[in-house]
């Protein structure tokens, strides 16, 4: 039977077999999305009606952790991507790779993968896409 666990920090060497997480869809995204990240990290974006703002919530807010959200983005006629970041309600800029705006494609499924540190407590975050199809 499953014994649910919460917040566990194991030291060492760790191995596994599987790990599967939680997929959040989104259907048509577009202003201020909130994406909570209790529910998981992966966010499916079916169709993005405009470039938006992850808004996530939830995060942790220890200071000198990282953490990786995904963000799939399921393109329709027009891409489109996150352009901005707010973490627990606080503006954090969002750094592009390379600095440029990203090469998303209509009609191909992008991820995004974006990256957010907290050094000494001060939020860090980096965004890279990738385009598949």
């Amino acid at each position: 039977s499953d014994v649910p666990m919460n917040n566990v920090t194991v030291g060492g060497l760790t191995t596994i077999k599987q790990v599967q997480e939680v997929l959040t869809v989104i259907n048509g995204a577009t202003g201020i999305v909130t994406h909570d990240y209790s529910l998981g990290t992966i966010f499916y974006h079916v169709s993005p009606a405009g470039n938006f703002t992850v808004q996530l919530t939830n995060y942790p807010t220890t200071a000198n952790i990282a953490g990786v959200v995904t963000i799939v983005l399921q393109q329709g006629s027009t891409a489109r991507y996150a352009t901005a970041l707010s973490v627990n309600g606080a503006t954090t800029t969002l750094k592009q790779f390379n600095g440029s705006v990203p090469n998303v494609r209509a009609n191909k499924t992008d991820i995004q993968s974006i990256t957010i540190y907290n050094v000494n407590g001060t939020i860090n975050a980096t965004s890279q896409v990738s385009t598949f199809g």
